[in-house]
């Protein structure tokens, strides 16, 4: 069966009937899914066997002689057959059987199609004690039913009758005319006959197979079953009840598993991709020519060859994988690279299936491939202009090996080689890690469905200076070789920088505490100089006035340390000049920057038309990287720092949203007090130098925050003399 495609299977399997094919000995070849469940086996358990061990043993010579009689037949039989089948519990099922010869995969086979009539028979039987008009009309459930008063020719058609032709209840009069004037021409002849044999009482009732004509204009398949329930005294028919049933779903798989051989034969030999079938072993047994083309043999030269000696090296190990689930039933698409015969690589995405026989065993594939050669070579183009225009540090180099194949100008600039410099030599050799163990223990980490991100590693430069690196890679297959991609951002600066800031941090915790003490220490120190000054300048103590200025000195040292310290409170001296609070941010852009790539974080601008201010400059740039830093270190990765600009109100207001989890209500009258954190290294200074800063510029800081993020504003005041806008 492994020519079927899956398109017709799929049809076949939708049919809630028994459908059964068997060559002309009687042997299944194929059964849907709805009658191997219903008989209680599974598809693989009825092929091959005799059709006849469904049956009862009484009515086997039966079943002979229906399949006898569709063998002989010349053309489509409508004969319909009641029969019983038995399942593997032997439960008897009542069938009606029509069976048909037809051409399945270059031979001729039987196909048999049947319904489980139970419920008909059951109605029947329940019916057979009441009213007999109604006995044979319902004796199918759901089916359209019409009664025919044959000497007046009027006709009941069932509500459901006219919907199944798509009409509505009105639509329709009660003559037998509406019924002639839809019947299929070719069909008339036919059902007249079948009709005038059961009139004849030749048969118990009558049936027989005709198209009604829809609404729409379309035809539709129906089984039609009569019987004549009241006769006349001399024998004529008087009264004819029966049913229409629904039958084109059945029909169209008859017309789909005759066109299938055909049409699938027209698919393999007109198809665009290349059809490959494999044995058990892996040897080609088929192949049609569009798969001999694309590799640039002949049909001829690929039979029994292995499917191995066409596939690339580094593809050997995937497809063996392939085969084994192959093995196992499973079914997939993936990439494979081939060889061409000469030499060229192919590209090609593979669809595959295992083929079993009748007895379920493995018998080998069927793979279809599609050349997709020029979109990898685009891919690869684009991929490679990406690659060398990267602001990051950037290579290629084999796994594990890591042996440079490219890398990018970002690279060069950074480390102080040139590509001819690199390619062609292996990390080792160029002696790029400072500490090789650690960037070992990296690689082995990276597996093809595992990629590393944003790994603290130091390296060198070719002048063999040490930098820092956050080191990411994932493996790549490249030309069928695998390789890695390799990502680096340098972090040397902003280390240096945010050193630099916890330094300055501490120098602003020095004058807060400073200022908190200062006057307290400074009142007496200078009460106690006071005192000293005086008995220095007393004449009976001019043998100690050499220890009074010393200690005077002493004071006056200390005091100067506390000067120093008292600079660095918010009551320091500031100086103000005209600047535009979009210039300071821009200034302090690339470090804000900087600081969110660290963290895999971005931040982005909305700089609109404000006036000048009068700003200390130096601390604009504080407030401003204060905050910004807190709303960075309040998200997740992949979060975005918006930093705005805007006139309200006659201020011009700095905005920092960002996205986090925003402030408890616990803590948000907290935030201003210094010292006060929920930073586990924290100073608790942060905030409390920016409200000192505002408010030396006569500014304003609130905030608004709920669970998606916090948003900052300082408002500064817009005075007349800095009215002048900044188009931005």
């Amino acid at each position: 069966m492994k020519e079927q495609s899956t398109e017709l299977l799929t049809l076949l399997d939708s049919v809630d009937d028994f459908i059964c094919i068997t060559d002309l000995a009687g042997t299944v070849q194929w059964m849907n899914c709805y009658a191997a469940e219903r008989l209680g086996y599974s598809r693989e358990q009825v092929s091959g066997r005799d059709v006849a061990i469904f049956y009862p043993a009484e009515q086997r010579p039966m079943l002979d002689a229906i399949l006898t009689e569709a063998i002989n037949s010349t053309g489509s039989t409508r004969k319909t057959n009641v029969l019983t089948v038995v399942t593997r519990e032997d439960k008897p099922i009542p069938i009606e059987l029509k069976v048909a010869k037809s051409r399945w995969n270059h031979r001729d086979v039987l196909l048999g199609i049947a319904r489980d009539i139970t419920e008909r028979l059951q109605m029947e039987r329940a019916l057979r004690d009441s009213d007999e008009r109604w006995q044979f009309a319902l004796e199918n459930s759901g089916a359209a039913i019409w009664d025919w008063e044959v000497e007046t020719g009027k006709v009941f058609y069932s509500d459901n009758w006219k919907k199944m032709l798509g009409f509505t209840v009105n639509e329709i009069d009660d003559s037998l005319h509406e019924w002639e004037i839809r019947l299929h021409p070719d069909d008339r002849d036919f059902i007249c006959k079948q009709m005038a044999r059961h009139f004849r009482r030749q048969t118990p009732d009558y049936e027989g197979e005709q198209r009604l004509l829809c609404k729409d204009g379309t035809y539709k398949w129906f089984m039609d079953r009569g019987k004549v329930i009241t006769w006349t005294e001399d024998g004529k028919p008087l009264r004819v009840i029966g049913t229409h049933t629904d039958i084109s779903k059945l029909k169209h798989s008859e017309a789909a598993l005759r066109e299938s051989e055909e049409k699938y034969r027209r698919i393999v030999e007109l198809a665009n991709e290349g059809i490959w079938i494999i044995d058990v072993h892996g040897n080609t047994t088929f192949v049609n020519d569009k798969m001999a083309e694309m590799l640039g043999y002949t049909v001829e030269e690929m039979i029994g060859r292995s499917v191995t000696d066409f596939v690339v090296e580094k593809s050997a190990g995937a497809l063996h994988i392939v085969l084994e689930r192959r093995r196992r039933g499973l079914k997939e698409q993936l990439d494979i690279c081939l060889r061409r015969r000469n030499g060229t690589l192919l590209w090609t995405i593979v669809g595959s299936a295992p083929i079993f026989n009748k007895d379920g065993e493995y018998t080998g594939a069927l793979a279809m491939l599609t050349d997709v050669t020029a979109r990898k070579q685009a891919e690869e183009r684009r991929f490679f202009k990406a690659f060398n225009a990267g602001p990051s540090m950037m290579y290629i180099a084999t796994y594990p090996e890591e042996k440079f194949i490219n890398v990018n100008d970002s690279f060069c600039r950074s480390t102080g080689y040139s590509p001819h410099q690199v390619i062609g030599l292996t990390s080792q050799q160029l002696n790029i890690w400072v500490d090789p163990e650690e960037h070992l223990h990296f690689l082995r980490e990276l597996l093809p469905d595992k990629s590393i991100h944003n790994l603290e590693t130091c390296f060198r430069t070719k002048s063999q200076q040490k930098r820092v690196g956050l080191f990411s890679a994932e493996l790549i297959e490249l030309s069928g070789e695998q390789c890695m991609l390799v990502t680096m951002i340098d972090i040397t600066e902003i280390k240096r920088i945010k050193k630099e800031m916890a330094r300055l941090s501490q120098l602003h915790l020095v004058g807060e505490i400073a200022a908190s003490i200062g006057h307290e220490i400074r009142n007496p120190m200078t009460t106690v100089r006071g005192f000293l000054q005086m008995l220095y300048s007393q004449g009976n103590h001019s043998k100690d006035q050499e220890f009074f200025k010393i200690m005077i000195d002493e004071l006056d040292r200390a005091n100067w340390i506390i000067a120093e310290f008292l600079s660095l409170a918010q009551n320091k001296p500031i100086k103000l000049q005209s600047t535009c609070l979009n210039s300071v941010v821009k200034i302090l852009l690339p470090l804000i920057q900087a600081n969110a790539a660290a963290q895999d974080k971005n931040v982005e601008t909305r700089l609109g038309s404000v006036s000048e201010l009068q700003l200390d400059e130096k601390e604009i740039r504080q407030l401003i990287f204060n905050l910004c830093n807190n709303g960075l270190e309040a998200m997740t990765p992949g979060g975005t720092l918006t930093i705005s600009t805007y006139t309200v109100n006659n201020e011009v207001v700095l905005c920092v949203e960002d996205l986090g989890h925003g402030i408890p209500e616990e803590l948000q009258e907290k935030i201003s007090v210094p010292f006060f954190t929920t930073k586990e290294q924290g100073t608790g200074l942060g905030l409390s130098v920016c409200y000192g800063i505002a408010a030396r510029h006569s500014a304003a800081i609130d905030f608004e925050t709920n669970s998606k993020g916090t948003k900052f504003f300082v408002r500064f005041p817009v005075s007349r003399e800095g009215s002048a806008t900044k188009i931005i």
